[in-house]
């Protein structure tokens, strides 16, 4: 039988040299590094790293422009190719600084956060566009329920304000802790569906700003970096007034040293599966 993740983790964590991390995975909820700034986590970034990021805002940009570049993917949200919540990019990792930018940043999340090697399961570059239609798929507040093990790492690729759909996650006024949601896919023998398929009602938001919760919209120049922990409620924002684009990397950990970061024998996009009960696991499922 394959390994829990929690167990394939530990074993990760044994491989990798001088494991020590300034953060605990499973207390772990979300960090922000703007531009100029450091972290405990994204502790060095240099001016390279932006005019890395420039660079692939200008490539993906004109992609997203592009239909025929673009992915809208089949299934019962009905995406369509004008004024619409989302356009995704269908060809990333073929741009050669994407690999560059994941360099600078993985290193440091491997050594602050996971304190092991880190996989990018898959990748995903995307389009808010300024649009009226309503809120749906991932602009309602919810979870992912994946492994406690997988975060994501999001870097803005424009400026993004108020109203140019930011990222937006319940924080407690307090704490500064993400509100963290229990993940119904844990292990391959804890793995099934989330109730009302991770979305949550008024109620329950309610609910979470009774304990001290509040809506927090995360904006911040091209550049910014979030990473956060895939079960902390959040949501999208629609874009009111400047699109959104940016690049979304689903991480988790690694027993082994993989070179490089992006591959596309096991770095996946939007067309792919991205996860697995199988915490080993590497190569590419389509959907």
């Amino acid at each position: 039988m394959f390994k829990t993740y929690a167990e394939y983790y530990n074993d990760a964590k044994l491989l990798y040299p001088s494991s020590n991390p300034k953060k605990d995975v499973y207390e772990f909820t979300h960090e922000i590094t703007l531009p100029g700034q450091k972290s405990e986590i994204i502790e060095n970034i240099t001016d390279d790293f932006y005019k890395l990021v420039d660079k692939v805002a200008g490539i993906y940009s004109e992609r997203l422009s592009d239909n025929d570049r673009c992915y809208w993917p089949p299934g019962p949200d009905g995406l369509k190719k004008e004024d619409d919540i989302v356009r995704m990019c269908k060809d990333i990792i073929d741009v050669p600084d994407i690999e560059n930018i994941v360099s600078i940043i993985a290193p440091q999340i491997e050594k602050n956060l996971y304190g092991s090697y880190m996989q990018v399961q898959n990748i995903y570059v995307y389009r808010s566009p300024v649009t009226k239609v309503q809120p749906r798929m991932s602009w309602l507040w919810h979870y992912d329920n994946h492994p406690y093990e997988y975060m994501k790492c999001m870097i803005y690729l424009t400026d993004v304000g108020e109203n140019d759909g930011p990222l937006e996650m319940m924080v407690h006024s307090d704490t500064g802790l993400g509100a963290k949601h229990k993940s119904y896919r844990t292990s391959w023998n804890n793995w099934r569906a989330a109730p009302n398929n991770s979305r949550f009602t008024e109620k329950q938001i309610e609910d979470l700003e009774e304990q001290g919760y509040e809506p927090k919209k995360v904006c911040g120049p091209k550049g910014t970096i979030i990473v956060f922990n895939e079960n902390v409620v959040h949501r999208a924002n629609i874009a009111k007034e400047n699109d959104r684009d940016v690049i979304n990397f689903m991480i988790k950990p690694s027993t082994e040293k993989l070179v490089p970061y992006l591959n596309k024998e096991y770095t996946g996009t939007f067309q792919n599966k991205d996860m697995f009960t199988d915490p080993s696991h590497r190569g590419l499922i389509f959907k």
